[in-house]
């Protein structure tokens, strides 16, 4: 078996992911979520798409919704951010 390159998993993320959701329930979430959200965001640039699906109480089906001013770096610390805004099962990754 041959192998090109023999990659971090911590960097697999930001090289195999295409982009980032995260889920946002407009029921559960605050001034204060907001601002660590974006607080989080700005902390950690880099080359993975910003997604957000948005969430309403009255509706199943989320908006989904892509960030054309931010791209994130997702890091074990960034991606542990982002589950205690909003909770574990709030970050999905696309290819």
């Amino acid at each position: 078996m041959l192998c090109d390159e023999i990659i971090p998993i911590s960097e697999s993320r930001n090289r195999m992911a295409n982009a980032v959701c995260l889920k946002v329930d407009t029921s559960a979430i605050s001034v204060e979520k907001i601002d660590a959200l974006s607080k989080a965001i700005r902390e950690f640039p880099g080359p993975v798409k910003l997604q957000f699906d948005v969430r309403t109480e009255n509706s199943p089906v989320g908006l989904m919704l892509q960030s054309k001013r931010f791209r994130v770096l997702l890091t074990d610390e960034f991606i542990s951010r982002i589950e205690v805004i909003l909770g574990l099962e709030a970050t999905h990754f696309h290819n």
